[in-house]
């Protein structure tokens, strides 16, 4: 009797001993797997911001492009024009000038198309203020109005050069 027993004990043990055994591998196991889901839903998160880090950081170097070009033509069409007193400006000058300032307007047409794609949480500041404080601090300063604005200055421009062509040209 005590041999049946110790051998029902031993299997009773055994069953204990191999359910706790098979409870602990796969608590194992699902924890790895939440980990592993865990890694690859940092990592995917890592690589949009990357995306977006890298679309922000190319739609603001053109930006600052586009911006110096267009300083560097006004520059130049005022050291063309101007003589300190008076200005001077034929139509060959104004006609190069203003071909790169449509050149620029082409370019922030593509920046204001691209900007709906950037992220603005991205935009902090040191300080903590968002995009958002800076637009009620300043009015609507969302990337995608200023550009349209900048364009439509451009727009302006050039529908200024095309009617003044318009009138002086020989028909």
């Amino acid at each position: 009797m005590q041999v049946i027993a110790v051998g029902l004990f031993g299997v009773v043990a055994s069953q204990i001993t191999a359910t706790y055994q098979h409870n602990r591998t796969e608590f194992a196991k699902r924890q790895e797997r939440q980990q592993e889901a865990w890694r690859r839903d940092v990592e995917n998160r890592r690589d949009e911001r990357r995306r977006q880090d890298d679309l922000l950081a190319g739609v603001l170097n053109e930006t600052l492009t586009a911006y110096h070009l267009v300083k560097r033509s006004r520059r130049l069409l005022r050291a063309e024009t101007y003589d300190g007193v008076t200005w001077l400006i034929t139509s060959d000058v104004y006609d190069r000038y203003l071909l790169e300032v449509n050149d620029r307007q082409l370019e922030f047409e593509q920046l204001t198309r691209r900007v709906p794609f950037i992220k603005y949480s991205q935009l902090r500041e040191s300080d903590g203020a968002s995009l958002d404080d800076v637009t009620r601090a300043h009015g609507d300063g969302r990337l995608e109005l200023c550009f349209k604005q900048i364009e439509s200055y451009f727009r302006r421009a050039v529908g200024v050069h095309a009617k003044l062509n318009a009138r002086s040209s020989p028909m």
